[in-house]
């Protein structure tokens, strides 16, 4: 089965003005015995279409400047390649996963494009499961003492994955069972949107 652990960076927090500047994944294999095998990380940026809308604080905290978004592709370029990362991936995690994946769709309904999530989980619901009263991806990594680049989009992967294998130490058995090869048990946490 393979995972795909995602991350966007987006310029703010409001769904109907803000939009993804940046898109990462990593993948990893998980096998029959529970461990899982780092497959490989793609990032991009992605060129605003509407960056006077975007939160200052947003900017600031994604390290967002025009010079280091210079290359980046277009919105409508970027579509493909984040349709790509997605088909190549069983099963999505992230942490706060369900406010990536709507911005993910908003992009694409923009230019008139569906796009199908495979099923997901999300760290933040994991760590409420295991207990956490704090499930910020900074609180968690902190707790885990986990080092990396934050707010980043192969920044927060990587984050997410560590992250990932931490918390599935305490939880298997509630998101995985063994049926043919392994499958999300969907009655839990796995979700499609």
């Amino acid at each position: 089965m393979i995972l795909g652990f995602i991350d966007t960076e987006i310029t703010g927090l409001r769904l109907d003005k803000h939009e993804v500047i940046e898109f990462g994944i990593l993948r990893a294999e998980l096998k029959s015995d529970l461990s899982l095998s780092y497959i490989d990380s793609y990032s991009f940026r992605i060129k605003p279409l509407n960056i006077k809308n975007a939160d200052s604080e947003a900017l600031k905290i994604n390290g967002y400047t025009e010079e280091k978004w210079s290359k980046a592709v277009t919105q409508k370029e970027s579509l493909s390649l984040i349709r790509g990362c997605l088909e190549s991936c069983d099963v999505l995690v992230g942490q706060n996963l369900i406010c990536d994946l709507r911005f993910i769709r908003k992009s694409f309904k923009k230019y008139k494009q569906k796009i199908m999530f495979p099923s997901y989980l999300d760290t933040k619901q994991m760590a409420e499961d295991a207990g956490f009263t704090e499930t910020s991806l900074d609180y968690l990594c902190y707790k885990y003492n986990i080092k990396g680049k934050a707010h980043t989009a192969s920044g927060d992967c990587e984050r997410t994955y560590k992250v990932f294998l931490k918390l599935l130490e305490c939880s298997i058995p509630r998101y995985f069972t063994f049926l043919e090869p392994f499958v999300v048990d969907r009655n839990i946490n796995a979700k499609k949107i």
